[in-house]
């Protein structure tokens, strides 16, 4: 295996950015709610350093942006970073934070490394160069610093990015184009020669372990594997003889790796709080983006969306919005107007603090029925302009019109949510046909149906009542017709005999008589 290691410093302080739209110049730092002190800094003067308050921080560096540390940001940011690592390697483990290890005391792992199996990608990317040149394109048009490695065992690869890395920028890659990406893989001969020369505090261990090593006089890691493996199991257990194995490449450890969800949560805690709906926008679009964003690689598309505005006071239950999509959306600017339309109905009763996004099922994307050999069908704005009308009617005042394989005119017509409007119907069956051939025969037929309609006579209303309407023989004048409409057998209904007339209030009507009474079945426009 090849493995891929990327080392983000500070990854979640440049989520954070990215998130806050900071700019780079702008030193950001989390800080603790409860003592009030830094707990991790970047982009800031040596000076501001972890541990101090947040007061002599602030008089330190008066453009210091302070941020709540709050632990679910690690696991947003991560969760992120896997979502659209994803798309370069089907294995990836997920990194360990080291704020968040610092919070715990856990310093057992290499922080902050994320881990990509990409040996068996190379074909996918046509080679190894396509796809580090793409993801580190990717990682630096998001603002983040990262350090690259290649190697053949996965804790090789990390400690390398962190200590030893190969790539550093994308300038670096760049020029490092001119040798292929597998000779820059780090063989197991070539890591362990740069591994011996890290400090022994460079390793994933307990604190006491190093420190007992440095009393020892051991500084480096060679001094280290240098020592009889017996005699170090007794003194520091299996635990530092497990570690020193695997930085041999003698065995494999299974990584856990990164199992993509079936639903999609996002949430962002603001900086400041939003007491107008214009400043819950701004936000909202940068979710949106990361939303479409990740509907777009995987070809999928919304029918809902649930967003929640959760307030400053905690006594007030959290705004929550259902929007609908009838027409499955996946584009961020669509995502955003509808979302707009139901806000700007809402009244704020406290200022917002953060944003939810939440999503529990997905469909697959679909083209334009519009297909290119028709010439016809539901534009995109069109399909836009009923979806902006079922936001602000309510989707119970906006339906569509099918057609349905009935002999009766009340019958052959149907009202359907938008969601299952254009679904069922001719013109759904030209999406089951294989050809293009098959769509253009079933288009002339169709026409040549309408022109035979013309040479007999038969002409249909352009609106049909529900049901139809008991009429009075005074109340219209027969023009044309009759022509003869037969129920079904098991109906046991009598004949009907239409005609065209025209209406004692004025207006072209469509009447027809069973046999015992007359009735209105529709108006022509």
């Amino acid at each position: 295996m090849i493995w891929l290691a990327i080392y983000f410093p500070s990854g979640v302080l440049q989520y954070q950015r990215l998130c806050h739209d900071i700019s780079a110049a702008r030193p950001v730092a989390f800080y603790d709610p409860q003592q009030l002190t830094i707990l991790a800094v970047e982009g800031a003067d040596k000076a501001v350093t972890v541990g101090l308050s947040v007061a002599t921080a602030q008089a330190l560096c008066a453009e210091l942006v302070l941020i709540e540390y709050q632990s679910n940001l690690t696991e947003q940011y991560t969760d992120w970073l896997a979502k659209w690592s994803y798309n370069y390697s089907a294995r990836v483990v997920i990194p360990s934070c080291e704020i968040q290890s610092q919070c715990r005391g856990d310093s057992t792992q290499v922080m902050d490394v994320l881990l990509l199996e990409v040996g068996s990608m190379q074909q996918v990317f046509s080679g190894l160069d396509n796809l580090l040149h793409q993801y580190a394109t990717q990682a630096s048009g998001y603002g983040f610093r990262w350090q690259m490695v290649l190697a053949e065992h996965p804790l090789m690869a990390q400690l390398l990015a962190v200590h030893r890395p190969q790539l550093t920028s994308e300038s670096e890659l760049t020029s490092a184009q001119g040798s292929t990406a597998v000779q820059r893989v780090y063989e197991t001969k070539a890591a362990l020669s740069q591994l011996k020369a890290l400090a022994i505090s460079t390793l994933p261990v307990e604190p006491s372990v190093i420190q007992r090593c440095q009393q020892m006089g051991l500084n480096t890691v060679a001094a280290l594997m240098a020592l009889p493996r017996a005699e170090l199991g007794r003194r520091f257990g299996e635990s530092l003889l497990s570690l020193l194995t695997q930085l041999q490449g003698r065995i494999e450890v299974p990584q856990c790796f990164y199992t993509p969800a079936e639903t999609y949560q996002q949430k962002m805690s603001l900086m400041y709080d939003v007491e107008h709906i214009e400043g819950v926008l701004f936000p909202l679009s940068r979710m949106l983006s990361q939303l479409s964003d990740y509907l777009l690689q995987r070809q999928l598309a919304i029918l809902r969306l649930q967003l929640t505005l959760a307030y400053r006071d905690n006594e007030l239950p959290p705004l929550s919005l259902l929007i609908h999509y009838p027409f499955a959306e996946h584009r961020c600017d669509s995502l955003l107007a509808l979302c707009r339309l139901q806000l700007e109905r809402q009244t704020l009763y406290s200022p917002v603090v953060a944003l939810q996004l939440d999503v529990s099922s997905f469909v697959e994307q679909h083209l334009d029925e519009d297909c290119w050999w028709q010439q016809q069908g539901v534009s995109a704005e069109i399909r836009q302009l009923f979806a902006t009308l079922e936001a602000r009617l309510g989707e119970h005042c906006v339906k569509g019109l099918a057609m349905a394989s009935h002999h009766l005119p009340e019958q052959s017509c149907q009202v359907k949510p938008l969601t299952q409007w254009g679904q069922s119907g001719s013109r759904l069956a030209l999406s089951d046909l294989s050809h293009k051939t098959a769509g253009i025969a079933y288009d002339r037929l169709a026409a040549e149906r309408t022109a035979s309609y013309d040479t007999l006579g038969l002409f249909r209303p352009s609106f049909l009542l529900k049901q139809p309407q008991p009429l009075a023989l005074h109340e219209f004048t027969r023009l044309k017709g009759p022509e003869r409409i037969s129920p079904p057998w098991w109906l046991t209904q009598h004949d009907r005999d239409y005609y065209i007339a025209a209406h004692i209030d004025g207006g072209l009507c469509w009447v027809f008589y069973d046999g015992q009474d007359w009735f209105l079945q529709g108006w022509f426009s």
